[in-house]
């Protein structure tokens, strides 16, 4: 469900949503395998607060990014040099 705003972009660039799907596949899952790794030292470091609170300040910071991608992804993806699907479903070169 987190992923939605994300995925809902994906139409944008028709020929690379393989190569974005597999990137951010890949990047959660490095993530997801190093996390347990290094939460033991964090908990035991910081503490149990400190601890919860470093990941939830990350996502915080993080937390405005899909509002931005959403009211200004047309004025960025117009700056792109990118090949577009436009409507005619051609590909055409900016």
């Amino acid at each position: 469900m987190a992923g939605a705003p994300f995925g809902a972009g994906i139409d944008a660039y028709l020929i690379f949503a393989a190569s974005v799907l597999a990137a951010n596949s890949v990047m959660r899952s490095i993530f997801a395998c190093v996390f347990p790794l290094f939460t033991t030292y964090m908990f035991n470091n910081m503490g149990i607060y400190w601890g919860v609170a470093v990941p939830g300040f990350i996502v915080l910071a993080c937390l405005p990014f899909p509002v931005i991608f959403y009211v200004d992804g047309a004025k960025i993806r117009t700056r792109s040099h990118n090949p577009r699907l436009t409507e005619g479903n051609t590909i055409t070169k900016m």
